[in-house]
């Protein structure tokens, strides 16, 4: 029989955690590859380039395979599931939060038009927000035009992105501030937003 490939994105987060453990006891046939943890590897790994004391906190419950894989990068902490109340208060007390989308061509195709409500909620908290992702994204796209997030969408310039994002106060201050005003834009009227987006998807197919 010959062993087939299942390729996941976000297998270390509150959803993809769980399809990663249910896909082996249901299609043994398949070999799972979860690339969440490589992404996040791959932001520790230029975190440590900047400065060694710096940590990449990670919450969620991932497979075994996958937090094995996390532990060995040294400046990455484990967390399990909180609480949404913990949850605001983890992302007030950050310095920045990431984002991050896996760059394939293939799944780009599919995704290319998708917004994570993740970015709506990053955007809207107040504390900083890094997207690494691939720039033909919507969300890559709505950041860059509305400046209200660092952005990097290659490994070269991730290193140097996050050093910006981390300690040029001037830069920090001019994102939350351009932040708070996407989110009186956007984020206080879901027909907006929705009309935003649309735009989009808009010029995709006739672009």
């Amino acid at each position: 029989m010959v062993r087939k490939n299942i390729l996941i994105t976000g297998g270390a987060g509150f959803i993809g955690s769980h399809v990663v453990r249910q896909f082996p006891n249901n299609y043994p046939e398949y070999q799972i590859i979860n690339v969440d943890s490589l992404i996040l590897i791959e932001i520790a790994k230029a975190m440590s380039e900047i400065d060694s004391s710096l940590v990449l906190d990670i919450y969620g419950n991932p497979t075994v395979q996958v937090g094995e894989q996390l532990k060995q990068q040294y400046n990455i902490r484990l967390h399990d599931f909180v609480p949404y109340e913990q949850v605001v208060n983890i992302i007030h007390d950050s310095s920045l939060l990431i984002h991050a989308e896996y760059s394939d061509p293939f799944y780009n195709r599919d995704l290319k038009y998708a917004f994570s409500t993740k970015i709506t909620d990053s955007v809207c908290s107040g504390t900083p927000l890094l997207l690494y992702a691939p720039c033909e994204l919507s969300e890559a796209k709505f950041v860059l035009n509305e400046e209200c997030a660092f952005y990097a969408d290659n490994l070269n310039d991730l290193a140097g992105m996050l050093r910006t994002a981390l300690f040029d106060e001037e830069k920090r201050k001019a994102v939350v501030q351009n932040a708070e005003r996407v989110r009186e834009k956007y984020f206080t009227n879901k027909g907006i937003l929705k009309t935003y987006i649309e735009e989009i998807v808009y010029e995709g197919v006739t672009g």
